[in-house]
Protein backbone atom coordinates (compact mmCIF):
# COMPACT_ATOMS: atom_id res chain seq x y z
CA UNK A 1 0.00 0.00 0.00
CA UNK A 2 1.03 2.71 -0.76
CA UNK A 3 1.98 6.08 1.59
CA UNK A 4 -0.68 8.83 1.14
CA UNK A 5 0.43 12.62 2.99
CA UNK A 6 -1.80 16.11 2.61
CA UNK A 7 -0.03 19.01 1.01
CA UNK A 8 -1.10 22.09 3.37
CA UNK A 9 -0.30 25.75 3.29
CA UNK A 10 0.06 27.94 6.31
CA UNK A 11 -1.42 31.09 5.52
CA UNK A 12 -0.92 33.82 8.31
CA UNK A 13 -3.96 36.08 9.26
CA UNK A 14 -3.17 40.03 8.58
CA UNK A 15 -1.58 40.77 12.20
CA UNK A 16 -0.09 37.41 12.12
CA UNK A 17 -1.22 36.03 15.21
CA UNK A 18 -2.63 33.44 13.99
CA UNK A 19 -1.97 30.78 11.15
CA UNK A 20 -4.93 28.95 8.89
CA UNK A 21 -3.82 26.03 7.24
CA UNK A 22 -5.34 25.22 4.27
CA UNK A 23 -5.16 22.05 1.99
CA UNK A 24 -3.84 22.04 -1.37
CA UNK A 25 -3.62 18.83 -2.41
CA UNK A 26 -2.10 15.24 -1.68
CA UNK A 27 1.30 13.36 -1.90
CA UNK A 28 1.84 9.64 -2.66
CA UNK A 29 5.17 7.69 -2.47
CA UNK A 30 6.31 6.77 -5.98
CA UNK A 31 5.84 3.02 -7.01
CA UNK A 32 9.65 2.57 -7.64
CA UNK A 33 10.03 3.79 -3.76
CA UNK A 34 12.25 6.79 -4.87
CA UNK A 35 10.62 9.85 -4.49
CA UNK A 36 6.93 11.55 -3.88
CA UNK A 37 4.46 12.40 -6.45
CA UNK A 38 2.44 15.94 -5.41
CA UNK A 39 -0.57 16.33 -7.09
CA UNK A 40 -2.23 19.91 -6.57
CA UNK A 41 -5.82 20.48 -6.34
CA UNK A 42 -5.26 24.19 -6.80
CA UNK A 43 -1.94 26.53 -6.84
CA UNK A 44 -1.10 28.28 -3.44
CA UNK A 45 -0.58 31.79 -3.93
CA UNK A 46 0.42 32.85 -1.07
CA UNK A 47 4.46 33.58 -0.48
CA UNK A 48 5.84 34.06 2.78
CA UNK A 49 7.94 37.47 3.36
CA UNK A 50 11.12 36.23 1.35
CA UNK A 51 8.73 35.49 -1.98
CA UNK A 52 8.47 32.02 -1.12
CA UNK A 53 5.54 29.28 -1.47
CA UNK A 54 5.96 26.54 1.32
CA UNK A 55 4.00 23.38 0.47
CA UNK A 56 4.12 21.03 4.03
CA UNK A 57 3.48 17.36 4.04
CA UNK A 58 1.84 16.17 6.95
CA UNK A 59 -0.11 12.43 7.81
CA UNK A 60 -3.72 13.22 7.08
CA UNK A 61 -6.19 14.04 9.90
CA UNK A 62 -8.79 11.27 10.65
CA UNK A 63 -11.96 13.85 10.30
CA UNK A 64 -14.44 10.87 9.00
CA UNK A 65 -16.17 11.27 12.20
CA UNK A 66 -16.42 15.14 12.43
CA UNK A 67 -19.65 17.12 11.35
CA UNK A 68 -19.21 19.24 8.27
CA UNK A 69 -19.71 22.74 8.34
CA UNK A 70 -18.44 23.01 11.55
CA UNK A 71 -21.91 22.53 13.24
CA UNK A 72 -22.72 19.66 16.03
CA UNK A 73 -23.25 16.28 15.17
CA UNK A 74 -27.16 15.24 14.96
CA UNK A 75 -27.14 12.60 17.85
CA UNK A 76 -25.85 15.75 20.01
CA UNK A 77 -28.80 17.85 19.67
CA UNK A 78 -30.64 19.12 23.04
CA UNK A 79 -34.05 16.81 23.18
CA UNK A 80 -35.65 18.88 25.07
CA UNK A 81 -36.00 21.57 22.72
CA UNK A 82 -40.03 22.55 22.69
CA UNK A 83 -40.34 22.67 18.25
Amino acid sequence: MTKRLDAIVGIPNKDKSKTYWTKVGSAFESKKGNGWTLFLDFMPLHRSEDGKVIISLVEPSDKKDAPRGGGRARDDLDDEVPF
